[in-house]
């Protein structure tokens, strides 16, 4: 009789202690996600539509391989024109207003299996004041030599990278598409949710759609 009461007394406990450890990463990656959403969406609301590219061909799609069956996923560079601090005066230009648009903002999916980081780039242009939003101009130079992995803070071109940090390494699918004024993203993370004794380990997707318009209109 001891022996049954202590055995499922084991089960409860450990039953216990999966779900805590379940809650605990789920209640992490919305964390995650939630900022990250709130800053993508930052940057893409103060930039400029025309400035924004994208690389989505088929360099950028992997299949990746979870506990549902493999399944095909795309993760596209974002890249697009912002600033450094919206609050200082001499970060519009003296002559119209405009922004001084001193900043590109890089958002970099790498291609790791079965989970991807996602990375952000801020970039310093070479010559702030010759940019009027336009986009940047070593954008195929970048997809050329690190479209594989972004490059750590330093010299890039004739321009610099100022930080780059991951934004999240749960990534499976940063999918970007622009229409009519509008950049959509859909944003998927992977993580190990629950184990059962029928399927082990199942993993688990969160989904996230974000759509923003541009504030700045500039062509």
């Amino acid at each position: 009789m001891l022996g049954l009461l202590l055995m499922t007394l084991f089960v409860v406990l450990n039953f216990g202690f999966q779900a805590f450890g379940v809650g605990n990463s789920r209640m992490g990656i919305l964390g995650e996600s939630e900022s990250l959403v709130a800053r993508l969406r930052r940057d893409m609301e103060s930039s400029t539509f025309s400035s924004i590219k994208i690389q989505d061909d088929d360099s950028r799609k992997v299949t990746v391989a979870t506990s549902a069956g493999p399944r095909e996923e795309v993760r596209h560079l974002l890249c697009m024109v912002g600033m450094s601090d919206w609050g200082q005066t001499q970060s519009f230009q003296a002559q119209d207003g405009a922004p001084e648009w001193n900043r590109y903002w890089l958002y970099h999916a790498d291609l790791a299996l079965p989970k991807g980081s996602l990375n952000r780039l801020e970039i310093e242009p070479d010559n702030v004041t010759t940019n009027r939003g336009s986009s940047w101009k070593s954008w195929t130079d970048y997809l050329a030599d690190h479209g594989l992995a972004p490059p750590a803070a330093g010299p890039l071109y004739t321009s610099r990278v100022v930080r780059s940090r991951r934004l999240t390494s749960q990534l499976l699918g940063f999918e970007v598409t622009r229409t009519n004024l509008t950049v959509a993203v859909r944003l998927r993370l992977l993580w190990a949710g629950r184990k059962t004794p029928e399927a082990g380990k199942r993993s688990e997707v969160q989904e996230i759609y974000l759509r923003v318009p541009p504030r700045n209109r500039m062509r």
